[in-house]
């Protein structure tokens, strides 16, 4: 796992397994109680390329079809099968700024954060997506994440994506 080190102003990598335990005993985002981990969290979770699924919508940059899923290659040796890391957000570079991709935006950055729940660092998460209105940033849409501790606090973070349709 990367974490954001508050004092020193950098990042770390974490390379000990997360074990799937009870909440209070699990090693892991559970056992951290600092916001800055939990951030450090929902940044990696949203902004690294989850693999994609067989079916799905491919970006094609170069006007013709990808054969690139993506992924990261670590989901290989992960303990449990069929864990994938990360967020689809990548699908949606190349789509029209619509309610549609709005919808997908929601629907992959709650799919990225459902480990933060299945692991016990959150007791809910709440994602809303809207496009920004001119004059502020057109072509952006605005992505609010609210992560709720199981002691009810929150952390929230925003995120703005630049949209290249």
């Amino acid at each position: 796992m990367l974490r954001w080190l508050l004092e020193e102003g950098g990042w770390d990598l974490d390379v000990s397994p997360i074990q799937t335990l009870e909440p209070e005993s699990a090693v892991g985002l559970a056992s951290v109680p600092d916001s800055a981990t939990l951030e450090s969290e929902v940044v990696t979770s949203l902004f690294t390329d989850r693999r994609a699924a067989a079916d799905d919508r491919l970006p094609d940059p170069a006007g013709e079809a990808s054969l690139e899923r993506r992924g990261w290659w670590a989901d290989a040796l992960h303990e449990v099968a069929g864990h994938l890391t990360g967020s689809k957000l990548w699908l949606l570079v190349r789509r029209k700024a619509d309610e549609e991709t709005r919808l997908l935006a929601e629907l992959y950055a709650r799919e990225a954060l459902q480990h933060l729940i299945d692991q016990g660092a959150a007791a809910a998460v709440e994602v809303t997506a809207a496009w920004s209105l001119p004059p502020r940033a057109p072509g952006r849409l605005a992505l609010e994440v609210a992560v709720v501790r199981p002691d009810g606090s929150r952390v929230t973070a925003g995120f703005d994506l630049a949209w290249t349709a």
